[in-house]
């Protein structure tokens, strides 16, 4: 894959992942063994199985209505055919206080 591929491929993901809120539109912009790790709670999955388990119920229903999204870098590797955002999400505090522990709590009982 190209860089601008890549990119595409990136920018359909987070658009099923954020503004369309659907797990199944979100994997389907991944590969077969797809892995996530979710750097501010630590929490994700790794393989088709648990990200998507991890997508549908923990991180894309606590999306709240008011998230903005805004990208301020992204790496692309052309040899891995990756991309790594590093993203700013505006919410509201009082939703964001409710993912936060909702993962962490997903992450200690796992």
């Amino acid at each position: 894959m190209k860089a601008r591929e890549i990119k595409a491929l990136w920018a359909e993901h987070t658009r099923c992942e954020f503004e369309l809120k659907d797990p199944e539109a979100t994997m389907a912009t991944m590969s077969d063994h797809p892995w996530i790790n979710n750097v501010p709670t630590m929490t994700g999955g790794n393989g088709y199985d648990e990200v998507y388990h991890f997508y549908k119920h923990h991180f894309i229903p606590c999306i709240p209505e008011q998230t903005e999204v805004t990208t301020i870098s992204c790496t692309v590797s052309i040899i891995r055919a990756r991309a790594m955002d590093s993203l700013e999400k505006t919410t509201t505090l009082l939703k964001f206080l409710c993912i936060f522990l909702r993962l962490k709590w997903l992450d200690i009982k796992s």
